[in-house]
């Protein structure tokens, strides 16, 4: 299953317990809900969607993707469920957002030890200040080649493809 959020809207300032968000979830390309989180800690609510000119209602999709979602694996020793995969789906778009913001003007890297910039765990990055090139992440590559660096385990900013990034 094909699952993804579009027209996605953050809303930072009303998110409170969670994440205060909304848009329209995708399933194998159709259409099936408008997801939203008011962000003071409640569930996301998923509104199946009803065609005003054909009545036809997209319920039994929504329905079918939260079976789906609870026969995926528990995380963290959490059991699986629709409002679950969409938090998790949406603290990733969140997370992807603020990368490619700080890949915007620096060279973003993550050095061994550091955890994922996509773990729960990861409070910072490091990075060197300035725009990213081949011939800079070369450079860098060359300084964490020595034994007093730390060594090198990703340069972030390679994740993204050039058109993503002006």
């Amino acid at each position: 299953m094909d699952v993804e959020i579009r027209g996605f809207k953050h809303h930072k300032a009303l998110s409170r317990e969670t994440e205060a968000f909304t848009g329209l979830l995708f399933v194998d390309g159709k259409k099936i809900a408008e997801v939203m989180n008011d962000g003071n800690g409640g569930s996301t609510n998923i509104s199946h969607i009803v065609n005003r000119k054909t009545n036809e209602s997209t319920r039994e999709d929504v329905w079918a993707f939260e079976e789906w979602c609870e026969k995926r694996q528990p995380v963290d020793g959490l059991a699986m469920n629709a409002d679950f995969y969409i938090a998790l789906m949406v603290q990733r778009m969140i997370r992807t957002r603020e990368l490619l913001r700080l890949c915007k003007k620096n060279v973003v890297v993550r050095l061994e030890g550091e955890p994922d910039f996509f773990d729960d765990t990861c409070e910072s990055v490091s990075s060197y200040k300035g725009e990213y090139t081949r011939k800079r992440a070369i450079a860098i590559r060359m300084v964490h080649e020595r034994e007093d660096v730390p060594n090198l385990i990703e340069i972030y900013n390679e994740r993204f493809s050039q058109q993503m990034m002006p």
